[in-house]
């Protein structure tokens, strides 16, 4: 099918009425056929029209007559499932998880874009789907995309506050809050520095408002120097002094070294200007 899709794929995927306009030949009155998303085109399955105009008993069917389409990934890597996250389709998740938990726990197969179906409803906001995905499959919630980030990373990055806040009110989440990506950022570093203001997250006993990335900044540090200006990133700052957050002696150390040599190198231009004009005197 179409960049690889199964029929599966196209089940859960909400984006035609009926279902399957093209997914599907005609063989009779009344009757459809599924020859072109087959592997094997001899292998067919043959519905009726009444169940194909429905989504769940579409889904309901190819699931019981072929169940490896879960796993079954497009030329992208997605699966069903991470198809039915994106689009925030909660029955067409509930369907596949009540089929096979384990498909929660695959990631999209492009190396550079690995990544989870928790992840991918994270990132579009979809908290419903992302209940269904916890409920079901309660140890998914743990799992990290290809850069290291957990879902609040994701949905700190993307601004989702209804995500944020489910996950922050929620207590076996609450391990993912000074959790750190591979840029050593955790997901309050990544709230300083855009304009997105959540209390509820700066507060938070579980947040390491002293935490260093890779970059030997804190959050304080980076709310205190962003290149841009914003009324949210003021109360940031505000909170996070108001709780004693600071920017830590790796900072200041590392910030008085930058000006200690970039005096040095204010020293040396001038003599390095003269010299260059008395080689081109000579």
């Amino acid at each position: 099918g179409p960049y690889g899709r199964t029929a599966l794929h196209a089940a859960v995927l909400p984006n035609s009425s009926p279902p399957f306009p093209a997914a599907f030949m005609i063989l009779g009155e009344g009757f459809l056929a599924l020859p072109c998303y087959c592997r094997n085109y001899a292998s067919r399955k043959v519905l009726p029209e009444s169940v194909l105009h429905n989504f769940e008993e579409c889904t309901k069917e190819l699931l019981e007559w072929k169940r490896a389409l879960l796993k079954e990934a497009d030329i992208y890597g997605w699966m069903p499932l991470h198809c039915a996250a994106r689009c925030g389709s909660v029955s067409s998740v509930r369907q596949l998880l009540d089929k096979d938990k384990s498909v929660a726990y695959l990631t999209t197969g492009k190396d550079d874009e690995m990544t989870t179906a928790l992840h991918i409803a994270a990132t579009h906001g979809h908290l419903d789907v992302m209940e269904v995905i916890i409920s079901q499959c309660p140890g998914c919630w743990e799992m990290i995309n290809i850069r290291g980030q957990n879902i609040l990373h994701i949905a700190v990055k993307k601004k989702k506050m209804k995500v944020i806040t489910f996950i922050v009110a929620n207590l076996p989440l609450n391990s993912l809050i000074s959790q750190k990506d591979d840029d050593g950022n955790t997901p309050l570093h990544l709230l300083a520095a855009s304009n997105c203001y959540l209390p509820e997250l700066i507060t938070h006993p579980a947040a390491d408002k002293s935490a260093f990335n890779k970059e030997n900044l804190t959050p304080l540090h980076i709310a205190s120097y962003s290149d841009s200006y914003s009324r949210s990133q003021d109360h940031i700052k505000r909170d996070m002094k108001g709780i004693g957050a600071c920017m830590g002696w790796r900072n200041i150390i590392s910030i008085d070294k930058e000006g200690i040599v970039a005096r040095e190198r204010e020293k040396v231009k001038p003599r390095d200007i003269r010299k260059a004009a008395d080689t081109q005197l000579i």
